[in-house]
């Protein structure tokens, strides 16, 4: 079996971050255990040619870009997939009442916009357990469902 090595991983996680899909669906999507999107996300696994290809393809129609284009990115390759790369520097995290504070709403609405799953929290280490949100899935949430309710036309 042949094993792929380099930044896989990170790049992985780009894509997907950009589709905005878990861990879970991406697996369930290409036939694959959630735990090992999980570690070739982190670099504790190599991925075999053949899942980064499945991969690849999944992605490649989720955001309609080249198959080919999107295994080059994959694997490290030169690609035109280059101009997805978001600036660098680390995925920023909110608390609730951050999130609340940028969107300006009240923290219960933050709370259950995250157990309603319109807002996905992440499992990133914070305050003593604290529902950590990233900064880009509070904007999507405030370009997809806040702009959405605000244009609503209310009846009665």
């Amino acid at each position: 079996m042949i094993t792929v090595r380099g930044m896989v991983g990170e790049r992985l996680w780009r894509l997907r971050e950009r589709l905005g899909i878990s861990r879970g669906d991406l697996a369930r999507a290409v036939g694959l255990d959630e735990t090992t999107v999980w570690r070739l996300e982190r670099g504790e696994r190599r991925g075999s040619i053949e899942v980064v290809v499945r991969l690849a393809r999944f992605l490649a129609e989720a955001l309609g870009e080249d198959f080919k284009e999107v295994l080059a990115y994959l694997l490290g390759e030169p690609s035109r997939v280059e101009g997805w790369r978001e600036p660098v520097g680390p995925v920023r995290y909110l608390t609730v009442k951050e999130a609340a504070r940028f969107l300006g709403i009240p923290i219960w609405q933050v709370k259950q916009a995250v157990r309603s799953g319109l807002m996905r929290s992440r499992s990133r280490p914070g305050p003593r357990g604290a529902i950590m949100i990233s900064i880009q899935e509070v904007e999507r949430y405030a370009r997809e469902v806040l702009d959405r309710d605000e244009h609503e036309v209310v009846y009665g």
